[in-house]
């Protein structure tokens, strides 16, 4: 068969369509949930427990808007629960005020009990993500990687029996994986680190300490560092050693 291209790039799931937007990620996993009962259920799961009752599914809401609680990306709805998805694409995490707002929303419902789940594809030990609080307001609040989500999707084509639910999960799983960020391993590009021995506000050791002592290299994500780990790590020297 020919290959699809879209823009010069090859369309190898009917989501790759979509794009690979922050937006076209949340539509895309938001169909999924809609047309596979399976897979909805196993995310409120892991929000929620294996135990919680979640009972019948009533909705998928898409890009839900508030005038006070402002846009959430993808909201799940049983008739005893309400799972609310703050999904980033990339190393992006919601700050505290956005999420305070829609720990005030799902508390507002008295009919239905709230929980918070915020996706990108942060590590879980990545300090930005430990420093997410774990409720608000009452409110509890659930990280977790894309790359959970791609396996939650995964697992659950393997329960399938329906061919066209099977055929969409597949395809969702490999978008998924396709976006996620990975080394390169075809790359020789060298990031070249700049070390020192100023001191730390933090800590003891210094830019040069913790590279010649502690065999460890850590930078920022983004404005101007590397967002995805490269294969190479070179050093120089600067200022008074």
């Amino acid at each position: 068969m020919p290959e699809l291209l879209r823009y010069g790039r090859p369309v190898r799931t009917v989501f790759d369509l979509l794009g690979t937007s922050e937006d076209d990620i949340t539509h895309a996993v938001g169909w999924g949930l809609a047309k596979s009962e399976r897979f909805c259920r196993a995310l409120m799961a892991e929000a929620f427990g294996d135990d919680a009752d979640i009972s019948e599914l009533t909705a998928v809401r898409l890009q839900q808007s508030d005038s006070e609680a402002g846009r959430t990306d993808i909201e799940v709805e049983s008739q005893l629960r309400t799972l609310t998805v703050e999904a980033k694409r990339g190393w992006n995490l919601p700050g505290t005020p956005q999420l305070r707002k829609y720990a005030q929303r799902l508390n507002e419902d008295d009919e239905r009990s709230g929980h918070i789940l915020v996706v990108s594809e942060c590590r879980p030990d990545y300090p930005p993500v430990r420093a997410v609080p774990n409720d608000i307001d009452g409110v509890p609040i659930t990280y977790m990687p894309w790359s959970r989500v791609a396996e939650l999707v995964d697992s659950t084509v393997r329960g399938v029996r329906r061919p066209t639910e099977k055929e969409l999960l597949g395809e969702l799983h490999r978008y998924l994986k396709e976006l996620m960020t990975t080394q390169n391993t075809t790359s020789n590009l060298v990031y070249v680190a700049p070390l020192n021995d100023n001191s730390l506000d933090w800590s003891t050791l210094t830019f040069l300490d913790f590279v010649v002592e502690r065999h460890r290299y850590f930078h920022p994500v983004g404005k101007g560092y590397p967002k995805t780990p490269v294969n190479y790590v070179g050093s120089v020297l600067t200022g008074a050693c």
